[in-house]
């Protein structure tokens, strides 16, 4: 649930109260960390410093660095939350300042924890004429580190050569890749509420230009309003095809034809919907002539489509990583849902129940195997029990149960405690 990265490492001091998170090589320790946005919260602070954000705060609001204005919008979302006595965690449907300012705290958290989180990338994320480049290069990290990549990052202060930002490569098939980070400038007419169709063809040139020592990776953001349901298709998605078909024809780097490179083009909706729960977070993997990739796969057999998958398999993880993107809410395997509900009954393969057999005794089974009939509220598991035999039993599910199972349906039967 936390990616094929590093996961995070943590446990509570009981004897003293404290909850203890590593990151890369550092320990940090705090009394107030119930859960992991609450750990986030206090990491960005103390990475981009007290100093500058003080400083920041005493400028007039329009002045601010876009940073502290979504705090302040995190600040004010907070206030109008209805607060339990109890003092227990409760879930909350984000507005996107939350997953702005959460977003870059834990994009740069997995770059520390999985890489490095230089000095110069903090610098551009607190000037406001750098910030936009750097707040999408820390998101890359952490994509390429939640989909299994170890990550180098270049020397930028190195002028005396062309050089791509940061080399990824794969920790199970070692295969690696030159990475570039575009992201379309807010200030552009074709960023935020524009009608008029997205074009990647110069970030995409920009990209190519730069020498590669490997394969090449380029990721483009569109910086677009995206306000659709999560099964619509944007529209613009079918003018970055054409335009991808278009420069495979056409687009050249100093006079020769350019070179191949997957291309990964998001629309980060949420930057545009700092006061609204309401946007679309979404990616598109483009094969720049690379013929069997992505969209024009073409497979014609179930045959073709998994060994086209398997050459491809690095970018099969990192489009997972991609579409799955989330901010964990604990510091475990633990869904938010458990968190809320700590009594939540699961059943986890593995265990043993007590099941009715054929007379409508309970006895002891040991669940085997299991899957969840959504539309039915229920499970249905596979028990052995004592004597060899095997049965089938239906368990209903909560409403909590079944939205534990919306969320990660492939780990919705594992223990990852056993």
């Amino acid at each position: 649930m936390q990616g094929l990265g590093r996961p995070i490492i943590s446990f509570e001091d009981n004897q003293h109260g404290y909850r203890i998170v590593c990151v890369g090589k550092q320990i940090r320790w705090s009394k107030n960390w119930r859960t992991f946005p609450d750990f986030l919260s206090d990491y960005i602070k103390s990475l981009l410093t007290a100093e500058w954000g003080n400083a920041e705060l005493a400028k007039p609001d329009a002045e601010r660095h876009p940073i502290l204005r979504w705090y302040r919008k995190v600040g004010e979302y907070h206030r109008v939350q209805p607060k339990l006595e109890d003092g227990r965690v409760q879930l909350r449907e984000i507005t996107g300042a939350v997953r702005a300012y959460l977003g870059l705290a834990y994009d740069l958290y997995l770059c520390a924890h999985n890489a490095e989180l230089p000095d110069l990338l903090l610098k551009r994320l607190r000037n406001p004429e750098t910030f936009e480049g750097a707040l999408y290069e820390a998101y890359v990290i952490g994509i390429l580190a939640k989909a299994g990549f170890d990550i180098e990052l270049e020397d930028e202060s190195d002028s005396s050569r062309s050089h791509c930002e940061l080399t990824a490569a794969h920790r199970e098939t070692k295969r690696k890749f030159s990475v570039e980070a575009k992201a379309v400038a807010s200030v552009s007419t074709r960023a935020g509420l524009s009608k008029a169709p997205p074009r990647i063809r110069g970030k995409l040139f920009d990209a190519l230009r730069k020498r590669a020592d490997h394969e090449r990776l380029i990721f483009i953001e569109l910086n677009r309003v995206g306000t659709g349901g999560p099964s619509e298709k944007p529209e613009w998605i079918q003018h970055v095809e054409v335009e991808i078909q278009d420069a495979e024809r056409n687009l050249t780097i100093d006079g020769q034809a350019a070179p191949p490179a997957y291309v990964f083009v998001t629309n980060r909706g949420f930057i545009h919907a700092l006061d609204s729960t309401r946007w679309t977070e979404v990616g598109l993997a483009c094969g720049y002539k690379i013929a069997d990739f992505a969209f024009r796969m073409g497979a014609r057999t179930m045959l073709e489509l998994v060994n086209a998958r398997d050459k491809h398999v690095e970018m099969h993880w990192l489009r997972k990583a991609l579409y799955a993107y989330s901010i964990p809410s604990t510091f475990d395997d633990h869904l938010p849902e458990e968190e809320v509900d700590s009594n939540l009954p699961r059943l986890l393969i593995g265990s043993n129940y007590q099941v009715p057999n054929e007379g409508g005794e309970n006895v002891p089974g040991l669940l085997v195997d299991a899957c969840v009939l959504e539309e039915e509220g229920a499970a249905y598991g596979v028990y052995k029990l004592d004597d060899g035999r095997h049965i089938t039993c239906k368990t209903p599910l909560t409403e909590t149960e079944l939205a534990v199972y919306r969320r990660s349906p492939l780990t919705f039967l594992v223990s990852f405690g056993q």
